[in-house]
């Protein structure tokens, strides 16, 4: 007898399920705009001792975005570090759910962060609260001298 596994899969608009990508999920024009948006500026070049202060950013950032969506804090924190279309998407879900959630503390229990050029960093990180366990995976860019989350997805 054959046993057949299942995965399940959460609705596309669950608030623990988020996907998102500039290239995928926005209009060629969007794309166009952003792309100029990002480049009004030269982008900052990081060293190598800087990664190092990004991966403890990044782990922070990763706990936020699950504060956030669990309605611990405002989403108007996130505003800064997020590109917009993202951010709108963010607060789209963040509104629309008003559910009481557990009001406990979250924080990382796991993380691993890789440059994939110099203008673009790859993070995730396993958020905990309570028993429960969140993945959040981020793309951050340079942009204006500051690193902005391009694309995330949470599990």
């Amino acid at each position: 007898m054959t046993r057949s596994s299942r995965v399940f899969v959460p609705p596309a608009d669950h608030i623990f399920r988020i996907s998102w990508d500039l290239s995928r999920d926005t209009t060629h024009s969007v794309q166009e705009n952003m792309k100029t948006y990002m480049s009004t500026e030269s982008p900052l070049l990081p060293r190598r001792p800087e990664i190092t202060n990004l991966c403890q950013w990044s782990i922070g950032l990763a706990r936020g975005i699950m504060e956030v969506l669990l309605h611990i804090r405002p989403h108007q924190q996130l505003q800064r570090w997020l590109i917009p279309p993202l951010y709108k998407r963010l607060v789209t879900i963040v509104e629309r759910d008003r559910r009481a959630f557990r009001r406990e503390a979250c924080h990382p229990v796991q993380w691993h962060i890789s440059q994939t050029s110099h203008t673009v960093v790859e993070s995730c990180v396993i958020v905990a609260q309570g028993e429960g366990r969140h993945v959040v995976s981020m793309r951050l860019q340079t942009f204006k001298n500051r690193w902005i989350v391009t694309a995330l997805d949470v599990l």
